[in-house]
């Protein structure tokens, strides 16, 4: 719950930094999440996933849930991005080094410490564009069509823009 206050007083660091645990008795609770961002422009799936991950570390005030989220994703990412550079480049040592020259980035590693719900949007987008490539290769199993589905019902949820690089 957001505490009111006057914009004259002094708040200190200690204040902001209990936004950034989970109290007791709010673990997964993704009502609340739901609640205070149905005004905002972002969708709250990260959100949950933040208070998922916050609740399993203990709860308290700390930037590690948003650390773990974001190195988690980028390890996807690598991993999404090797299987891309396989099916491009037919060659395992080429593929590798899609992963390396974009985990040196500065985008990626910007993307890492930001603790924001782009760095989770980047990953599922990859992931469309790799199961889109399986797709066009002409795989048409039920479980491409559910994994599609899944990631784009997620995405939807991660951002907004999701539909913009979707369609």
């Amino acid at each position: 719950v957001c505490e009111s206050y006057s914009t004259d007083a002094w708040l200190d660091s200690d204040f902001f930094r209990s936004y950034l645990g989970v109290e007791k008795g709010n673990g997964f609770s993704f009502v609340s999440i739901y609640r205070n961002v149905r005004d905002d422009v972002h969708p709250p799936a990260f959100f949950m996933l933040l208070n998922a991950v916050t609740t399993i570390v203990g709860g308290k005030p700390s930037e590690l849930p948003g650390d773990i989220i974001n190195v988690m994703a980028a390890l996807v990412m690598s991993f999404v991005l090797y299987q891309i550079g396989k099916k491009l480049f037919g060659n395992s040592l080429m593929a590798a080094i899609v992963p390396l020259l974009w985990i040196g980035s500065v985008g990626a590693c910007d993307g890492i410490q930001y603790i924001r719900m782009y760095h989770t949007f980047s990953v599922i987008v990859v992931i469309e564009i790799y199961l889109s490539m399986l797709l066009l290769e002409g795989k048409k199993d039920t479980w491409l069509y559910v994994l599609i589905g899944l990631f784009s019902f997620v995405g939807t949820l991660t951002h907004y823009y999701f539909y913009v690089a979707f369609f």
